[in-house]
């Protein structure tokens, strides 16, 4: 809790506000960049990579935390970029076939998206 705090403190002070529908993600207001905690696991989301950069040297600094690169998976989640079309697309089919196994439930209906792809997330 107290490592969730020091972070919570820094990315308010570097101008991040907590999204309302998940607290553990960030968004900069003024220029939209997101952060994602998750113990150990912060994925960052930035328009240009020198941003992305600039936020895992101040974390390096702070606590000797080291960037990974690009990402692919993350929380079960696989990870799709295009940078030309400015798009991320994630898909949590591994996941979902993980738990329908879990629970024998390969036969059950299923929909193809849970959620509306229109839905913002408000800060």
């Amino acid at each position: 809790f107290l490592w969730y705090e020091t972070l919570d403190a820094k990315l308010k002070e570097l101008g991040f506000l907590q999204i309302s529908e998940n607290p553990c993600n960030y968004k900069c207001e003024r220029d939209g960049k997101l952060i994602a905690l998750y113990v150990d696991d912060n994925p960052i989301a930035a328009k240009i990579q020198s941003e992305i950069d600039a936020i895992i040297d101040l974390f390096d600094k702070a606590w000797g935390i080291k960037g990974l690169g690009k990402r692919s998976r993350f929380l079960g989640l696989n990870m799709f970029y295009d940078r030309e079309k400015r798009q991320i697309s994630v898909k949590q089919d591994d996941y979902v076939d993980s738990v329908l196994n879990w629970f024998n439930l390969t036969k059950a209906n299923t929909r193809e998206i849970p959620i509306d792809p229109k839905f913002i997330l408000e800060t």
